[in-house]
């Protein structure tokens, strides 16, 4: 039953079409903003070409756990996750909720399929860093191969550089970097060292809040916002490890900011600027997909090029014919 219900998630999810293609890709180019070292998504693929099973985790807040959709009969093996979230599974053994990291995960079991790959949400609900930090243990699935990270949304805002003037307009950045970075190095000290995204997801609730009572979508008012954001602050510890970051700010901010019906006006993220609509979900899956992509051509064309057998009796003879 829980298979047939994750076919239907999977054939009608994103009931919104998306028709101008060449500004979708230009998108999901813009959100990846560091691509990484790659050494553990190297593994991460090895094992996928391997024919191996994975397990794919993500933690954060209620962009994960509400709208990056879930398995039940996954979550039930992981007690510690997603506890009675209204916008999950729960651990309901037939329930399958589509959603972002569904819909990644899917993509993957499509062009590496393994009936044992497991998809185990661990986001929750208006959860900042330093929830996952305290015990992370309990609250993840220890068994991950690859973990999304999701910080973002629920970091306070950051004073702008040009308006801090002591050392107590950096403390709540510094107190944001050093639970990230907490996460992060107990995340890449899991048994099976998974491979890591930052998925970092930009809140809109500023510049909807401005372009509803102006009306309009514009740079005036969007470019001050725009370093509030802990965006920054995320990919520079996450820089610091290796990391690929994925960024909504920087997907959609031109766009939003140019007044594009595909990015202004409520169409990635609902009314309150946080959560994505469908066209968000559809976006952040392809940004994912993106990075894997871009992941597994990058390694592909680092490969070392064979060296070409010796042609001819010239140089591969020479010992042969000094004993005559």
């Amino acid at each position: 039953m829980a298979d047939r219900r994750l076919s239907a998630a999977r054939n009608s999810r994103h009931s919104a079409v998306l028709h101008d293609e060449p500004t979708l890709l230009q998108q999901t180019r813009r959100s990846i903003t560091h691509l990484g070292d790659l050494q553990r998504f190297g593994r991460f693929l090895a094992k996928l070409r391997a024919g191996e099973p994975v397990t794919v985790v993500g933690i954060g807040s209620s962009v994960t756990v509400d709208y990056g959709g879930s398995v039940g009969k996954w979550q039930r093996e992981v007690p510690g996750c997603m506890r009675g979230a209204a916008g999950g599974c729960g651990r309901r053994q037939g329930c399958v909720r589509g959603g972002w990291l569904l819909s990644f995960f899917e993509r993957i079991n499509a062009s590496w399929p393994h009936a044992g790959h497991r998809l185990v949400n661990c986001g929750e609900a208006a959860s900042r860093m330093d929830y996952f930090a305290a015990c992370l243990g309990s609250r993840i699935d220890t068994r991950a191969d690859l973990v999304v990270v999701e910080p973002v949304s629920t970091a306070p805002r950051m004073a702008p550089t040009t308006q801090r003037h002591g050392p107590g307009d950096h403390k709540e950045e510094l107190a944001f970097r050093s639970s990230l970075e907490r996460v992060l190095r107990l995340v890449l000290r899991l048994p099976r060292r998974p491979a890591v995204v930052l998925f970092n997801s930009f809140s809109w609730r500023g510049p909807l809040e401005v372009a509803g009572r102006l009306g309009a979508w514009n740079y005036s008012y969007l470019l001050p916002l725009l370093h509030e954001s802990a965006d920054a602050a995320a990919r520079d510890v996450a820089e610091y490890y290796g990391l690929p970051v994925v960024s909504t700010r920087a997907m959609l901010f031109h766009a939003a900011a140019r007044g594009e019906p595909g990015a202004a006006s409520g169409a990635m993220v609902k009314v309150d600027g946080v959560h994505p609509t469908a066209r968000g979900i559809n976006m952040y899956s392809r940004a994912l997909w993106h990075v894997l992509e871009l992941a597994r051509r990058t390694l592909e064309a680092e490969q070392p090029a064979p060296l070409d057998e010796p042609q001819g009796g010239g140089g591969g003879g020479g010992s042969g014919g000094s004993g005559g």
